[in-house]
């Protein structure tokens, strides 16, 4: 962020890398449950994925008071303490990460917990004026308060393959 946004290209070949391995991750069976920049790492182009500290092995999670995750990236139904889809949250998490990583902002004001699941629930994503219809439709797949509608990892994968 202090040298700028990396160009569009950039953005969706880094992206397109953290995808690979949750798509991996998914297709063992693991959520990461984390999912933020923070625990991407970038070194020579390469891609790793890091702090699996709440990764779990189960993809639905009972209902709990418990929140773990970190609160701008979290799925709403992850912050309302609701059962939830653990692979489907970690898609979640990835819209908001490629979103930050687009455009330079959160998605969605984290100033309280209580309008920001308001926000997410209502759908009420926005984009730059001069944003890619595709661009948006990825995103907003990733960032669909449905969660059966949400995009999955080999879904978003595929949308890759498009630009």
């Amino acid at each position: 962020m202090k040298n700028g946004l990396m160009s569009v290209e950039a953005t969706l070949s880094v992206f397109s890398q953290v995808v690979k391995a949750v798509e991996y991750c998914h297709s063992n069976g693991i959520a990461h449950n984390d999912i933020k920049l923070e625990n991407v790492l970038l070194s020579n182009g390469c891609v790793k994925l890091a702090d699996f500290g709440f990764a779990k092995s189960s993809v639905v999670v009972a209902e709990s008071e418990e929140f773990c995750g970190t609160l701008p990236y979290a799925a709403p139904e992850v912050i309302m303490g609701m059962e939830h889809n653990t692979m489907k949250a970690d898609m979640w998490s990835m819209g908001v990460m490629l979103y930050v990583m687009l455009f330079g902002a959160f998605p969605f004001s984290d100033s309280d917990a209580t309008s920001m699941v308001k926000a997410q629930i209502s759908n009420t994503l926005s984009f730059p004026e001069k944003t890619s219809d595709i661009l948006k439709s990825l995103v907003s797949s990733m960032l669909e308060p449905s969660v059966e509608k949400r995009a999955d990892a080999i879904s978003v994968h595929l949308a890759l393959s498009q630009f």
